[in-house]
């Protein structure tokens, strides 16, 4: 994580102007050499320098992750979008750094999944190239108590029955898990607020293919009620 307090900034998701694109690169940088035991190449150093460097207005990476486990260790960059930014800036920024994939492809996804002003998070792959795997992330506001409050995602997931990237009984089992519940924990005497959220991932892999992910996320916060 490149900004500090994210994770208190994600209700309501927006992304947020405190950090710097050139502060942001220096700690990307400085976390990585941290993490992998083998330096970036200068072609991945380039690339990476470069996803922060063309960052459009309204747009921030507030955090990468580095995937040890894959051979060789996947670097992700996760590309924060404000609601104001239009399609064509972000096909233009996919453009300026690199990005190996089909523009037209990932223009027909946008104008499907993304017809409207809504905030997305863009999922890149970084590493000697900016592969051509993306993923297009369409987050539940937390301001909503439950997901049929949130018209944004509940329309992601109608356009993922839609598009055969999910049965109707896959979507109703989504739209059971958002919530709030108070849940008391062993060895603590106050009980906490449990929030359920949703996050829909529209992925486009190396060979055109498209599929949908739905990623049930959870956290405890302390409440007096």
């Amino acid at each position: 994580c490149l900004e500090a307090g994210y994770g208190r900034k994600r209700i309501p998701f927006r992304p947020t102007h405190s950090l710097a694109p050139a502060l942001g690169k220096q700690l990307a940088q400085i976390g990585l050499a941290c993490l992998q035991a083998e330096a970036l190449s200068p072609q991945t150093e380039q690339n990476l320098a470069v996803c922060f460097d063309l960052l459009p207005a309204s747009c921030t990476i507030p955090h990468f992750s580095t995937m040890l486990a894959r051979q060789p260790a996947a670097l992700k960059v996760n590309v924060h979008v404000a609601a104001d930014v239009p399609n064509g800036q972000l096909l233009a920024y996919l453009r300026q750094i690199g990005w190996s994939g089909s523009l037209s492809k990932v223009e027909a996804l946008l104008q499907f999944f993304r017809p409207s002003p809504t905030a997305v998070i863009v999922d890149l792959a970084v590493g000697d190239t900016v592969a051509p795997m993306i993923g297009f992330a369409f987050s539940q506001s937390l301001t909503a108590t439950q997901l049929k409050e949130d018209a944004e995602l509940l329309a992601v997931l109608d356009r993922c029955v839609e598009s055969n990237l999910c049965t109707p009984q896959k979507r109703a089992a989504l739209l059971s898990w958002p919530g709030r519940v108070s849940k008391k924990y062993q060895r603590y005497a106050w009980p906490a607020r449990l929030m359920r959220w949703l996050d829909v991932k529209i992925v486009c892999a190396t060979d055109g293919s498209v599929e949908a992910k739905g990623y049930l996320g959870f956290a405890p916060r302390f409440s007096l009620f």
